[in-house]
């Protein structure tokens, strides 16, 4: 919450002896500070700068001079103070009521998942797959049901695996590739029905791996890329052919990478993101480019960012990456191949859910803090005025949990690893509030 004592500390000082002078400098830059965070216009905030302010000596060469610098420095302080309260009160308001949204907790799953996938399916439902526990992953998958809002168990994967992909693939099935399972990686793959409630293996990728990236592309093939194979990360990258169920080898991406992000842009090419490279976070990013089948190198982040963080495609075709562990944010723009900072992210530095709303904006929520706490709290970000608003916190903190936006432009987050450090089944949902 803003403060007023350093406003009214400088107030102070303007009326006894020695003046605004006497304010010591950690006050004005606590109140700079305070004012900048509300946005307050710049001509209020140099009012109560000190490196404005007349001199004690001028002051006091002319008493008529002293006292009418002395009112104007008490009106500006006076207006200042009221265009920060006004700010603040604003701010405050907007926190209190966050975009009219609230969370509700809604059918838990059967089994409490980390690690895992949840694909949101053609018909509506949810399905969440693998995971587990933070040591020993499962096979064991369930469907939620948002007209019940209860969990349905369906048949178990052919494989126990974490740090998988899953990708809806264009018939409504969905792909699942590779991830880990007793220690080694998986080089397998298999396909969910979701009209029948099975599995059935598919093609082998060229290379086990998990931490890995996946999305489908414009011609419905999939692009599998980086992860972990071995000891080291993979800048291997192959496509999966859904009429075929085969893998094709495509060109080597231009640095190792494991746990990336990934985003299929507007022009059909893939703009792959940070993640983990030789034992270093990476700031690096890079575009495939399906015509070519080929990798190159765009500019590179203002800062590393692993696989804490967030990768979403904004509306006017921009991307926002957030987090990683970093509590900032920045955005990418695919025509001028380019990145600019955003505001910070307010709570989190990493491990929270993003997920673009019917409005525009994208919900950020859960996360860690700077002691690798989870946290409940959620913020939304605006892309047409670049700002960060705080929306209302989840019942229950949740640091590795997964978004998605159901059918109804509802909000869920579900799984992932609470305040406690234990694995969590619950799931919750961001909508209106009740007789709002």
């Amino acid at each position: 919450m803003t403060s007023r004592a350093p406003f009214d500390r400088l107030l102070e000082s303007v009326l006894v002896a020695g003046g605004p002078q006497a304010v010591p400098p950690r006050v004005v830059e606590e109140a700079l500070v305070r004012a900048r965070t509300v946005r307050q216009r710049r001509p209020l905030v140099a009012a109560i700068d000190r490196r404005g302010w007349p001199s004690p000596g001028l002051l006091a060469a002319n008493p008529v001079n002293a006292r009418l610098a002395t009112a104007g420095l008490v009106v500006l302080l006076l207006a200042a103070l009221v265009a920060v309260a006004v700010g603040v009160g604003s701010r405050l308001l907007r926190e209190q009521s966050p975009l009219g949204l609230a969370w509700t907790a809604t059918g838990a799953m059967f089994e409490a998942r980390y690690q895992f996938s949840a694909t949101l399916l053609p018909d509506g439902r949810v399905l969440a797959a693998g995971g587990g526990n933070t040591t020993d992953p499962t096979a064991g998958a369930e469907v939620y049901d948002p007209a019940t809002g209860s969990w349905s168990s369906v048949a178990d994967m052919t494989e126990a695996r974490a740090f998988h992909t899953a990708t809806l693939l264009a018939d409504g099935t969905i792909l699942v590739t590779g991830g880990g399972s007793g220690g080694a990686n998986l080089a397998s793959a298999e396909v969910f029905d979701p009209e029948l409630g099975r599995w059935a293996v598919t093609s082998p990728m060229a290379e086990a791996r998990s931490q890995h990236v996946a999305v489908l592309l414009s011609d419905g093939t999939v692009l599998v890329a980086g992860g972990t194979a071995g000891s080291d990360p993979s800048t291997v990258a192959e496509i999966y052919d859904p009429l075929t169920g085969a893998w094709t080898a495509t060109e080597r991406m231009a640095d190792w990478r494991a746990s990336p992000t990934i985003v299929l842009l507007d022009d059909g090419s893939v703009l792959v993101a940070g993640g983990f490279g030789r034992g270093i976070p990476l700031r690096s990013a890079e575009r495939y480019d399906p015509a070519r089948g080929s990798w190159a190198l765009t500019a590179s982040m203002q800062e590393p960012r692993v696989d804490d963080h967030s990768a979403t495609l904004l509306p006017d075709g921009t991307v926002l990456v957030a987090g990683g562990p970093r509590s900032s944010a920045e955005l990418y723009d695919p025509i001028a191949g380019t990145w600019a900072p955003t505001g910070p992210l307010l709570a989190s530095i990493g491990g929270h859910t993003a997920i673009l709303v019917p409005d525009g904006t994208v919900v950020v929520a859960g996360g860690i803090d700077g002691d690798r706490v989870a946290l409940a709290s959620a913020v939304s970000y605006d892309p047409r005025d670049r700002i960060w608003t705080v929306v209302a916190a989840m019942n229950e903190a949740r640091q590795g949990g997964i978004a998605l936006l159901l059918s109804d432009g509802t909000v869920m987050v579900v799984g992932g690893i609470g305040a406690s450090g234990a694995v969590l089944a619950s799931a919750e949902l961001l909508g209106p509030v009740p007789g709002s």
